[in-house]
Order: structure tokens, then C-alpha cells, then sequence
């Protein structure tokens, strides 16, 4: 078996998702990011809910799968804001509405007093989505990036993960599963006004807890649970694995598993915490892929495959 690397670093950040996704979840149009990269743009949207409101775009903020950000100003009252506008694939093809929903779902619940991001609208023209959020500070993976990955004190570490913890308990209350916490998904709200206090932001995988289905293609690869690895049934359980990793990076100051492909990530699990529990293990659509089934006389058991990696 191939041994276990020393040095676990942040090589870069990951893609918004990492591995295969299913088609449908594609939502990539470079020909937005193109556009709404223009600097000190007005961009009249938002017509038909906030009348005569318009925003005017100061930065880009970041680009992801489903997505760009920019720190926006709106102009009737010249409150800084951020604005999510999503690649119009996801708008069209209606995957848009599942980030909606969960957003509006958490307004509803004034989800913002738990550690979550204030959504305050929706804006659109008919032709072009965007999602205003209250402005951030910087994500964790930013932050980290620019203390060159230096660990931090447990208490710093302890701090972040409560907040992130009451904010999973606030989701399980109202049976949502965000799906793809990661340092990048973790933002300080402002680092020099109030040290470590964070928010938890992007509901682009969000999905209602009775709608988890076997199989899917989420959280991103090196936060990614053993369920999801294996194809298996998941809860809300998945986003308390992914925030150990977190918890694990601030404080090794580098990633916990950093495998390239969902196989080198099992077999980290497995080198270090041993193998998943047999149920999950007999639920898993893919674990024949990662696993050997062992018959003895009237029991089986499941091994590790050795690969050449």
C-alpha cells in the first residue's frame, strides 16, 4: 500500500466541488463571468422588487461553480451589500430555485441570529438571477492563505467551531442540509472588529433533509463523508464530518485528508480511523469500488482494496 505523504498542505483552493458531478449540476457560463467582471458597472436589476433600486458593482469577490460574487453598492440608502449572480445555466435549467428555496426557508426562520448569512432578496429581470446578501469580511481558506497556513491557537480553532456547530444545529432544526462546508464556505464577519466571529454562507447544494438521495454528487472531495464516498443513505450528519475537517485544518494548518480522488480519501479514513461501519459499508451504491466483500462461512466483511496510486 502506498505510504501516506508527511506534509499535508493547501496546494490551492479546490474546485467548488470536487469529482464527477452529474451533468445537471454543470452550470459553468464563462461568458457571465465576463460581464459581470466589469468594474463600477450599474447593473439595474432587481426592477420588479425593489422599484427604483439599483446597485453598483465595486469588485468581484470570487467565482464559483454556480456562481459569481461582487461587493455591490445600492444606491437608495448606499449600504454596502453582496450580490450573487448565478450562471445562467442554473438559471435556466432551474437548479437556481433549490438555493432560492433554501435561502427564503432560512429568511423565514431569521436564520441569521445562527451564525448564517443574512439573505435579504431576490433580484431578477426575467433574463438574469442575482441573490443580495449582507457583505462579509474574508473566508477561512483566505484568511489561512494569508498567514501562509501557520496553525491556529486551540482557542481560536474552539471559537469557530462552535459558532459552526450552532449554525448545523440551527439547519438540522428546520431539516436542511447545507452539503458543502469547507474553509471556503466559512467566512469572518470582520476580523478586526470582532476576532473569529463567522458566518456560514453559499446554499448552492442546499437540500431538504427528506430529499437526501443515495448517490449524490456533493460536498467537495476532501470534506467529503464516507456516505457520500460509498453512495450510501446520509442526514445532516455529513455537514458534522465536514466541519471535523475544518476544525482539523485551522488547527494542523493543512488539509486532514487531501487525497486527489475519493479512493486516496477513503484509504486516509481508513489508515487513520479505521474502516467505515459495516452498515454504512453494506448501504453504499459505490463501495464495491473502494472495498473487497470477504465471505466467511455465514458472515462476510469488507477490506480496503490496494490500488497502484
Amino acid at each position: 500500500m502506498t505510504e501516506l505523504p508527511t506534509k499535508r498542505g493547501f496546494p490551492g483552493p479546490p474546485p467548488a466541488n470536487n469529482g464527477q458531478q452529474p451533468s445537471s449540476r454543470r452550470c459553468y457560463d464563462a461568458r457571465d463571468a465576463h460581464k459581470i467582471a466589469q468594474i463600477n458597472r450599474l447593473l439595474p436589476i432587481g426592477w420588479h422588487l425593489t422599484g427604483a433600486s439599483r446597485y453598483q458593482m465595486i469588485t468581484t469577490l470570487g467565482e464559483g461553480a454556480y456562481g459569481t460574487v461582487g461587493k455591490f453598492i445600492r444606491l437608495n440608502d448606499m449600504k454596502s451589500v453582496a450580490i450573487k449572480i448565478v450562471k445562467t445555466d442554473c438559471f435556466r435549467n432551474g437548479l437556481a430555485n433549490l438555493e432560492v428555496a433554501a435561502l427564503q426557508k432560512l429568511k423565514l426562520y431569521k436564520s441569521e441570529r445562527y451564525n448564517l448569512v443574512q439573505f435579504y432578496n431576490v433580484l431578477t429581470d426575467g433574463q438574469k438571477l442575482c441573490l443580495e446578501f449582507e457583505l462579509l469580511d474574508k473566508n477561512l481558506y483566505e484568511f489561512m492563505k494569508e498567514r501562509q497556513f501557520r496553525p491556529l491557537a486551540l482557542n481560536s480553532v474552539r471559537a469557530i467551531t462552535q459558532q459552526v456547530a450552532k449554525a448545523l444545529d440551527h439547519l438540522k432544526s428546520v431539516r436542511l442540509i447545507h452539503a458543502d462546508l469547507k474553509l471556503e464556505n466559512v467566512m469572518l464577519v470582520n476580523h478586526q472588529k470582532q476576532p473569529y466571529r463567522v458566518k456560514v454562507i453559499d446554499f448552492s447544494l442546499a437540500c431538504e433533509t427528506s430529499a437526501a438521495s443515495m448517490g449524490s454528487c456533493i460536498q467537495s472531495r476532501s470534506y467529503r463523508s464516507p456516505e457520500i464516498i460509498l453512495g450510501a443513505p446520509f442526514t445532516e450528519a455529513i455537514d458534522v464530518w465536514s466541519l471535523g475537517c475544518i476544525a482539523a485544518n485551522l488547527y494542523l494548518g493543512s488539509m486532514l485528508y487531501p487525497g486527489e480522488n475519493e479512493y486516496e480519501v477513503m484509504r486516509y479514513i481508513v489508515e487513520t480511523q479505521g474502516q467505515p461501519p459495516g452498515k454504512i459499508l453494506d448501504s453504499g451504491l459505490k463501495t464495491a469500488f473502494y472495498f473487497d466483500k470477504q465471505l466467511y462461512f455465514t458472515t462476510s466483511t469488507w477490506k480496503l482494496k490496494v490500488l497502484n496510486t
